[in-house]
């Protein structure tokens, strides 16, 4: 049957291709399972041959994915009449490692990026630690610390009335996170970093939680990877260095 030669031939690819452990175990134990069928030897012409009577109706799912690995097709959504897979990822996610290239590419030397740190909770309760504080990014240097979070998020200046689309929640959150992280300081300086669009270009005025607490939020141009109005705060970032890619 083609469709099954198809399927051997997708699952010998998945085996080559996939850097994932658990896929790379799961192929190889749904290939020996068609030990017995060939590879394809024409994908094109086994393809145009899949049936689609009844007696195939479970393979109808899985020919897409045959399509997709086989014809090295690119998961993108098109505006097309033909029906495939498209791959869809988490904007706050991909935002969140993108800002992490541009700050290690930025940091100076001696300074350190951690990403993800989880020393401190809100508070403590029945002899326990509970609501773990997990800032996207603590930098370190002589001395001193600085928390930074990535909003996938448009702000617009223009817009005072709701100040500028940002959320109250956002600010709640990286209040406490200054209040554990960065207590002792004499100055201590957090940072929102939001896109760059046509309404939020520059930085915003500082926040002032205390005296010793200041908030900024600062664009990051996604074209060239560079972080606006880091001379206006303390951080050990450089203004200048090489475009991320």
């Amino acid at each position: 049957m083609p469709e099954n030669r198809l399927l051997k031939s997708a699952l010998e690819a998945a085996c080559k291709s996939t850097q994932d452990a658990r896929n790379w175990r799961l192929a190889h134990e749904l290939r020996s399972l068609l030990q017995q069928i060939p590879s394809s030897i024409d994908i094109a012409l086994d393809l145009n041959q899949w049936r689609d009577d009844r007696l195939l109706a479970r393979y109808q799912a899985i020919k897409p994915w045959c399509e997709l690995i086989l014809r090295k097709q690119m998961p993108i959504a098109l505006s097309h009449e033909w029906q495939g897979i498209s791959l869809l990822f988490p904007m706050e996610k991909l935002y969140e490692r993108y800002v992490a290239a541009c700050l290690r590419r930025m940091l100076h030397r001696d300074a350190s990026l951690k990403l993800g740190s989880r020393l401190h909770h809100l508070c403590e309760h029945d002899g326990g630690k509970i609501f773990c504080l997990e800032p996207d990014f603590l930098v370190s240097h002589a001395g001193r610390k600085w928390i930074l979070d990535a909003k996938w998020k448009q702000l617009d200046v223009a817009n005072r009335t709701d100040n500028y689309n940002l959320k109250q929640a956002d600010f709640y959150q990286l209040f406490a996170y200054g209040s554990k992280y960065l207590s002792g300081q004499q100055m201590s300086e957090l940072v929102l970093i939001y896109p760059k669009v046509s309404g939020f270009s520059a930085p915003l005025p500082h926040f002032d939680f205390t005296k010793s607490l200041r908030l900024w939020v600062l664009p990051l141009d996604l074209e060239l990877g560079v972080l606006g109005g880091i001379t206006r705060t303390d951080l050990p970032l450089s203004s200048t260095f090489a475009q991320v890619s």
